[in-house]
């Protein structure tokens, strides 16, 4: 992976898919089960022998969750389906009516009550949660989306859709995805049966945490998540490879930095009180437990999740690392995103990169699905993102303090930015910008602890009012 000292990214990519595949052979992976253990296993074996010293095993309060069995059935057919995640299920039989998503969206629909409703699947996969609900407020006792490919699909269905810290429970009744291929046989079946079992149950996930240095200051953090739903294999056991791969390069090459790499649980779900904001468990339970530490010595988190195919983004959280993100690639930056591991961290004001391409994974129609196999073509995507990883290694090793100028510019840019995504409340626009003119006046922001401050207020993720009323 090094020639003459120098870094060779094809060397690094084929380890990183090499690590990739080595990981796909555990199956699905939820937190708190026995593949969950096996992987970890795996994981911790693989970062020793690169390290040469023990991996930490961090445990983490989960509540696990798993499908028994999914079946639906008309007639004399028997359908494998794919029970949503946390629901129990049920067994239910019940008269049958074919709606498309687009009508449950927008309120043309005729009386479902007491009936089992066959779904098209939405053009958004994760709007199987908002649709669930607006049928279950209309009394139907089943739901069954078609997808919109030949495979099987999960997506975690809530009582609640805004993610909040409060507690939330799953819905009652049994919702399933079925193959594209099998509409024919459903749309022109009467009655309808559905018999489907998930187990839920509190357990303990493990987080695997590998401490380079052991300085613990100026602290790089290199993350990915390794729990997944079927196979997974860009979501994420791709980013666990190539978070592998890069630890390989970094305790070699980058002496000015302590390199801490983490392998996080419980990405998909679910914590023991099941929330609203269900996802980044692991994540968001290192972050709490190791606070201090974190504030005190994290210079930036490069977080890898859904890498598939270019163009690869950077989703950036944190005036030090949209800097950095520019200085890379200038039409790829974008904003930290909710969803990712990175969130636990930026929402702290440490600053964060997340590499992905989440939007190619969701038109691809991959997402969360049996086709996530390691059959797919990655290597341009796992390329791309290692050589932009490397350029960021770079910049970091290079320029252990961004220019005050560097960052000043960017808080200037990312207001005007805001402002076109999610509009900010005047009055704290007001406060933001005099607040910028005082701190830029005294270099203030060559101060860590007044940068994390001002990435709390820069990041906060705004809900608008159109957000609630689509409700």
């Amino acid at each position: 992976m090094m020639r003459d000292g120098v870094v060779d990214p094809y060397s690094l990519t084929r380890f990183a898919i090499q690590s990739s595949v080595l990981l796909t052979r555990f199956g699905e992976v939820i937190a708190g089960s026995k593949s969950e253990i096996a992987l970890v296993e795996e994981i911790r074996r693989v970062v020793e022998d690169i390290v040469g010293s023990n991996a930490v095993i961090e445990s983490v309060p989960v509540r696990s969750w798993y499908e028994e069995y999914c079946f639906v059935e008309c007639g004399h057919i028997r359908i494998r389906c794919a029970l949503q995640p946390p629901l129990k299920g049920g067994d239910v039989e019940a008269q049958a009516t074919v709606i498309r998503s687009e009508d449950v969206l927008s309120k043309r629909l005729e009386d479902v009550s007491n009936k089992i409703a066959i779904v098209t699947m939405p053009r958004d996969v994760d709007d199987i949660g908002l649709i669930s609900r607006k049928l279950i407020s209309m009394g139907v006792q089943g739901i069954i989306f078609v997808d919109r490919v030949d495979g099987l699909r999960r997506i975690v269905v809530v009582n609640e859709h805004v993610p909040l810290y409060g507690q939330t429970s799953a819905p009652q009744i049994p919702i399933v995805v079925v193959s594209r291929s099998v509409f024919p046989v459903l749309r022109n079946a009467e009655r309808i049966r559905i018999s489907a079992r998930g187990v839920d149950r509190e357990g303990i996930g493990y987080n695997v945490l590998v401490y380079g240095g052991g300085k613990e200051k100026n602290v790089l953090y290199i993350s990915a998540h390794h729990d997944h739903w079927f196979h997974g294999y860009t979501d994420n056991i791709v980013g666990v490879g190539i978070a592998i791969a890069l630890l390989s390069v970094l305790l070699k090459r980058v002496k000015s930095l302590d390199v801490v790499f983490a392998s996080f649980t419980a990405e998909e779900g679910f914590p023991q009180q099941l929330s609203p904001f269900y996802w980044s468990v692991g994540s968001k339970y290192h972050v709490r437990t190791n606070a201090e530490r974190i504030l005190d010595n994290v210079v930036v988190v490069l977080n890898f999740d859904a890498i598939y195919r270019p163009p690869i983004k950077l989703a950036c959280g944190g005036l030090e690392a949209l800097a950095i993100g520019y200085m890379v690639s200038n039409d790829r930056v974008e904003l930290d995103k909710i969803i990712f591991d990175s969130f636990s961290f930026s929402s702290l004001g440490v600053p964060t990169i997340t590499f992905h391409s989440f939007e190619e994974i969701l038109d691809s129609g991959i997402y969360h699905s049996t086709l996530d196999t390691h059959n797919l073509h990655v290597l341009e995507g796992i390329a791309e993102t290692i050589s932009m990883a490397l350029r960021v290694i770079k910049i970091l090793s290079e320029r252990q303090e961004l220019l005050h100028k560097d960052v000043c510019e960017v808080a200037s840019r990312l207001l005007a930015l805001r402002q076109i995504e999610a509009p900010i409340p005047l009055e704290v626009i007001k406060s933001i910008t005099r607040a910028l003119m005082i701190i830029e006046r005294d270099s203030l922001l060559k101060t860590c602890g007044v940068r994390r401050v001002i990435n709390r207020l820069l990041f906060s993720h705004y809900i608008t009012k159109q957000f609630y009323e689509e409700l």
